[in-house]
């Protein structure tokens, strides 16, 4: 099986997404880095979809930014993809 090249589009636009999810919370790069208990570069390739966001990862960002992962899922889904 080939590997597909990483980073994806996708994995480009859930970065810019999850970006601008946490902007609108007004939470910082730093901040979130914190919360999950993540060095601030963590944060920084997630959103430009140079690192892979594991299941766990979201669930954790998800409850920093205040949103249920379904319902980041499903915004993210009407923008990228609807």
């Amino acid at each position: 099986m080939r590997q597909r090249p990483y980073p994806t589009v996708d994995h480009q636009r859930l970065g810019r997404f999850l970006k601008a999810t946490r902007l609108k919370t007004g939470l910082t790069q730093r901040d979130v880095a914190d919360h999950i208990r993540q060095p601030v570069s963590f944060v920084s390739k997630v959103e430009s979809g140079t690192r892979q966001l594991q299941v766990l990862e979201l669930l954790e960002i998800c409850s920093v930014l205040g949103i249920s992962p379904g319902a980041f899922l499903d915004q993210f889904q009407d923008e990228f993809r609807g």
